[in-house]
């Protein structure tokens, strides 16, 4: 009997609550009791990785139009040969495979795919909200590609 008296209570409780709006649940950082709770937060945590660099031939000469590839992000090499590439992963990934094709065929040269491994061990997040956002991790790659 009183197992049925609680479920009655509780979803008068509920039913109340939800029509005024009240939200008991804590998902703001704190309960209307006072008691601290965790912030609810949906998704998954997040970090931003950053690498910059510069392409050249193996006798320094910048390469532009070269495609850089990161973890399902692309961008192209400037006329200087640099190039920025920024992608978002699970925090605290250390390494991950950069791709640098040629595919403008002869405009450029003619240079062989280049696979790269390029690591965030051990350097600093910045700008992370202290939640499910680390910020941001930089560092650099320059790569020099030789002709096919």
């Amino acid at each position: 009997m009183k197992k049925k008296y609680l479920k009655v209570k509780n979803w008068l409780y509920t039913a109340i609550g939800g029509i005024l709006g009240l939200n008991l649940s804590g998902c703001n950082g704190s309960s209307p009791f006072g008691i601290d709770e965790p912030v609810c937060e949906y998704g998954a945590p997040v970090a931003t990785y950053q690498v910059k660099g510069r392409v050249t031939d193996m006798n320094d000469n910048p390469i532009k139009n070269i495609t850089v590839e990161m973890n399902y992000s692309s961008t192209k090499t400037m006329s200087d040969g640099t190039y920025e590439i920024m992608s978002e992963a699970f925090p605290h990934t250390e390494e991950f495979e950069m791709f640098f094709r040629d595919e403008d065929g002869d405009t450029n040269g003619s240079y062989a795919d280049t696979t790269v491994n390029v690591s965030f061990k051990d350097l600093p997040y910045t700008g992370g909200d202290g939640n499910w956002n680390s910020g941001v991790v930089k560092t650099t790659k320059d790569v020099k590609l030789r002709n096919k």
